[in-house]
């Protein structure tokens, strides 16, 4: 009767999931007799001429043509990911389906480079050769996703990730298209929202996830259907997930040696307490195009209600609604294609402690941007640009550790390309403009009977980047490639204004208002070679941060109104009985700091007789120092190193991957360490065609052996571990 009980739900699922697919594929009968398939392109895809329209035969769809991976994240021009300045990274199709978590984070965390900030299975965002929080921008189709992920590691970001077609990666300094946000990196997540191309029929996507170490049940699916240009794309998604397995004891054996593990995890294992969720939403989108015009809107929804894993009985009720617009322009006189994007983002989330609301978070975000891509001028070719954006945000409730403050932002950018034979030069600069202001008050101490913030006051900030790249090929295969750059983030409203006790992080959150902008000068050096299906590549980073913007310890305390240094008498409990918490007192302040380390990847065919073997090696290493103390700055992921065999037979894709982590013994001030883990991890995949329908079913086995690991990036790590063993299935189906 139990077992039925635990399946009933995967069941119900299932049920749903068929009739999703059996709806999809009627679908696509229905219309296949009535018009051959065209080829959707792009306007941004397509290199030169209209796009063409074609019927796919057999023979075409048996046989695909295999494209170079172009990303157009690092710069306005796109350029295959060989000839890039800026060391970037490419998700789509299966590499992207056996990758997909329930987070972003998660589902990037194995990229080189690239780790993840692990706060429990429902709000983990990338963390970029050890940067995450506001110098990591993350985009969608190119615009800023506008949450509260940034804020507070406990937040999640507001996107699906099974509706994702594709991801682009940049790692190292990407201010010049992006702002100072993008001082450490930019993940930009696309699909079809708005449909800008030329695409007549009906094609759809549908996904699906089941078990894993949440027992999962999520399902996705995408409608689009065109006709003489104009488009129309629908899209929805669901999620359930329970309680997360883990191997053994929550909480870590250095913690509990210690005394000060929160006790409501003492002697939990087996599963993470409170790291349930639930999300579902969609969007909806329209465009219509032509040869040289398109343009289009789409209306988005994403709601999600999650466990947040350090704290007891505290759920975050998450809703997050959205307009997109875009539009291009191709061949206008001194221009090849003039883009604009605009965005408008109305989200909020509650922090519900035993389902009271605690605290509420909003943010109420506009965003436009135009790229100018002008005609080749003297061999130079390249863009111009403007961006603005327009940020209100407000935490309202006693556990509000910022005030509510609006950020208005404008920026030029330029990025020009030239080449002279084997060389390619590439020059950005941008110019950006920030100004902050804080409307002051915020909940009232009952004991002065004053607000907990400051009054009203402003803040302005220009900040400026530049950068130079080269790509030289030495020989056929061959490329070496350095890119130098200046780039400068202006302080964030909490690193200016923050004052109040984070339940995230435990710790009472003091901003600063003499703040000058982050300003960082880095340099990547990376020789790359590829030879048919092999390839390699090897690169070096090194970023010198002048005043790089740290969340230090002073050394005093605060109780949660905010008293200084009060006595703390039993159990971090203030003498007088009133109960109040004191939490440890951290402040944002300048400091100098370096960054430094290594990533590597590389393919190899080993054999090509039954079926073709692939070896596929990766590895990172980052270093990052508070120059000023000589010490380690906090949360810097360890080396690692990974193996991967890949065989595949007809439409049999075979993988086995094994990852170490090396210890990590170089620790902040008041930082425990992290041991050494190895995990393996398997998969089997098939794919099928029937016609234009293309189906991906796979399995996976991941922590194969249940072994415990921790994230040394998460803040978390001790009382949250990596998941134990656990068997996922999926199925996609595209057409």
């Amino acid at each position: 009767m139990c077992l039925f009980k635990h399946a009933l739900p995967i069941i119900r699922h299932a049920i749903n999931v068929i009739c999703i697919f059996v709806f999809m594929s009627w679908v696509q009968l229905a219309v296949a007799e009535e018009q051959p398939r065209a080829v959707g392109t792009t306007l941004s895809e397509s290199v030169s001429g209209p796009t063409k329209q074609m019927p796919r035969d057999v023979a075409t769809v048996s046989t695909p043509v295999q494209l170079p991976a172009v990303i157009v994240t690092s710069s306005a021009l796109g350029s295959e990911l060989f000839d890039l300045a800026s060391p970037a990274s490419v998700l789509s199709d299966q590499a992207l389906a056996l990758r997909t978590e329930s987070t972003l984070g998660e589902t990037l965390n194995r990229l080189p480079g690239v780790n993840s900030t692990g706060f429990g299975p429902n709000a983990s965002r990338p963390v970029i050769r050890g940067l995450d929080g506001d110098r990591v921008r993350i985009l969608q189709n190119g615009a800023t996703v506008s949450d509260a992920s940034a804020l507070s590691y406990d937040h999640a970001i507001a996107n699906e990730t099974l509706l994702m077609q594709r991801v682009e990666v940049v790692r190292g300094p990407a201010a010049l298209m992006y702002g100072g946000n993008a001082i450490g990196g930019v993940v930009n997540v696309q699909d079809d929202r708005v449909p800008l191309f030329e695409d007549d029929g009906v094609h759809g996507r549908a996904a699906t996830q089941l078990l894993g170490p949440s027992r999962e049940r999520s399902a996705a699916a995408n409608l689009r259907v065109g006709a003489q240009g104009l488009n129309l794309q629908v899209s929805s998604f669901t999620r359930n997930t329970e309680d997360q397995n883990i191997p053994g004891s929550a909480v870590s054996a250095r913690l509990q040696s210690t005394g000060n593990a929160p006790g409501f995890l003492v002697g939990q294992s087996g599963r993470q307490p409170n790291s349930s969720a639930q999300a579902k939403g969609g969007n909806i989108g329209l465009a219509w195009a032509t040869d040289n015009f398109a343009m289009g809107l789409s209306r988005d929804e994403n709601a999600q209600s999650y466990g947040t894993v350090a704290e007891q009985d505290v759920r975050i009720d998450l809703h997050s609604r959205r307009w997109d617009w875009a539009g291009e322009w191709r061949a206008p006189a001194w221009f090849e294609t003039v883009k604009f994007k605009a965005s408008h983002t109305d989200y909020h989330h509650e922090e519900l402690e035993q389902g009271v609301v605690g605290t509420t978070f909003k943010n109420r975000a506009r965003e436009a941007r135009l790229d100018l891509k002008h005609v080749v001028l003297n061999g130079w070719q390249g863009a111009w640009g403007l961006q603005m954006a327009d940020t209100q945000f407000a935490a309202l409730g006693d556990e509000a550790f910022v005030p509510t403050t609006r950020t208005k932002q404008s920026a030029v950018f330029a990025f020009e390309e030239k080449k002279w034979g084997a060389l390619k030069l590439d020059l950005g600069a941008r110019v950006e403009t920030t100004q902050l202001n804080s409307v002051g008050g915020g909940p009232i101490d009952p004991g002065t009977g004053n607000p907990r913030f400051d009054p009203a006051q402003q803040q302005k900030f220009i900040t400026r980047s530049g950068a130079i790249g080269l790509v030289y090929a030495v020989r056929p295969g061959w490329n070496v490639v350095g890119n130098l750059s200046h780039t400068e983030r202006a302080p964030t409203f909490y690193e200016l204004f923050a004052n109040g006790p984070h339940v995230a992080t435990a710790a009472y959150e003091v901003g600063n208002r003499t703040l000058k902008p982050e300003s960082a000068r880095s340099l990547d050096v990376a020789l790359r070679w590829r030879d048919g299906v092999d390839s390699a590549s090897m690169s070096v980073f090194h970023s010198n941060y002048r005043n790089y913007l740290a969340l230090q310890r002073t050394g005093s305390t605060r109780g949660a109104d905010g008293e200084l240094n009060p006595i703390d008498a039993d159990n971090n409990r203030v003498a007088d009985g009133s109960g109040e918490e004191i939490f440890p007192e951290y402040a944002y302040q300048s400091v100098r700091a370096r960054f430094s380390g290594l990533e590597w990847e590389s393919k190899t065919r080993l054999a090509d007789t039954q079926g073709k073997l692939d070896l596929h090696l990766r590895g990172d290493m980052t270093r990052a120092i508070d120059m000023n103390t000589g010490k380690p700055l906090p949360r810097i992921p360890p080396l690692r190193l990974a193996a991967s065999l890949i065989h595949q037979y007809a439409e049999w894709n075979t993988r086995v991957e094994f990852e170490h982590v090396a210890a990590q013994g170089r620790v902040a001030d008041n930082e425990l360490p992290t041991d050494r883990y190895s995990l393996v991890h398997a998969s089997l995949s098939y794919t099928a065609k029937f016609g234009a329908t293309r189906y991906l079913g796979f399995l996976r086995l991941n922590n194969m052996f249940n072994r415990e690991a921790r994230n040394h990036v998460s803040l978390l790590k001790d009382i949250a571990p990596l998941p134990g063993r656990n068997v996922q299935l999926g199925l996609r189906v595209t057409f």
